[in-house]
């Protein structure tokens, strides 16, 4: 339990995955330049006991429990460690939570271990889908006759809210489910038409929020611009870019964000186009995007040698290691 802690999370046991993802996402980072730092006498066994406070997966090993914030029942994770709440447990930052998911792929792969891969990747699958019916109901069939909302910010075991813990503040209900915004946040941009309904709806809670927004700019965001501007990149970077250029390029950024990122994010989107989820590689690092009818096989190989990467349109690619991208 790390020390100076936050939001409870040695007194409680809060929200271990969220906090852990980060150390873990660094540490595979690190794999990929210094295989040394990760090795038995150094750090391997610290970034172990971090995988294993949150989800442990071996039913023999008890000093922690088993899958401790990963819910297989409910499909997403929850992050109260006590669950002692009237409405049960809850999650408000799924995102945080798939962060976790795709540092453990990371993780796994640049160390050589598919056990932690594997595990990653059950995780993020599940989670994405429980993530697409419960917090944003894409397909309008979870949510009540009435509720005017696009998404919740938190989901509850009796239900969710348009809420976060700190702020009714529409900008923030909405980011923190975006937040932070990798290549494991691909699965957001699954429905680019579901993002303008996500992104129109927040601006409307905005203007209410603000009382009708601010003098003269009714749509001006003033929290987490760079967050909601990279989101909307999925479904249109040319409409992201102006807006970020007209309300937030010059504004501070997210505590965890740069604007280096952001516009590197933007820009990438706007070259490779729309995240094609009907593709899927059987290597985990992969991602197909398409474009004016082109399409852009994205491979990242963490492996020492040329991997045959196969994608279920029938493509396959002779993959050297390191990032690679193909066009068709």
């Amino acid at each position: 339990v790390g020390y100076p802690d936050s939001y409870g999370s040695a007194d409680q046991m809060n929200d271990h995955h969220f906090h852990y993802s980060y150390f873990i996402r660094a540490a595979a980072t690190i794999a990929q330049f210094d295989a040394d730092w990760v090795s038995a006498e150094k750090y391997r066994g610290f970034i172990d006991i971090l995988i294993r406070d949150c989800a442990n997966d071996d039913r023999r090993d008890n000093r922690f429990p088993w899958m401790r914030n990963f819910d297989p029942y409910a499909g997403h994770s929850w992050a109260a460690g006590h669950s002692g709440f009237a409405s049960g447990n809850n999650q408000e930052s799924s995102s945080e939570s798939m962060n976790f998911a795709s540092s453990l792929i990371l993780y796994g792969e640049a160390i050589h271990d598919k056990r932690i891969r594997d595990l990653g990747i059950y995780w993020h699958a599940t989670e994405a889908e429980a993530i697409r019916h419960y917090w944003f109901d894409m397909e309008k069939k979870v949510f009540p006759k009435g509720y005017a909302q696009s998404c919740v910010g938190m989901i509850w075991g009796d239900g969710g809210s348009y809420g976060t813990w700190w702020t009714a503040n529409p900008e923030e209900i909405h980011g923190i489910n975006f937040l932070p915004m990798t290549g494991g946040s691909l699965y957001l941009g699954r429905d680019p038409q579901y993002i303008q309904r996500n992104f129109q709806n927040m601006l409307k809670a905005n203007r209410d929020f603000h009382q009708g927004g601010f003098p003269g700019e009714p749509d001006r965001l003033d929290r987490w611009q760079d967050i909601l501007h990279q989101y909307l990149a999925m479904s249109d970077p040319k409409e992201a870019a102006v807006r970020r250029a007209k309300n937030g390029k010059g504004l501070p950024s997210e505590f965890g964000e740069t604007a280096a990122h952001t516009e590197h994010w933007i820009s990438s989107l706007a070259a490779l186009g729309h995240f094609n989820a009907t593709i899927q590689g059987d290597y985990p690092i992969s991602a197909v995007f398409q474009k004016e009818g082109k399409r852009v096989y994205v491979i990242y190989n963490l492996q020492p040698q040329t991997l045959t990467v196969r994608f279920s349109d029938g493509e396959i690619f002779e993959v050297p290691p390191g990032l690679n991208q193909f066009s068709k």
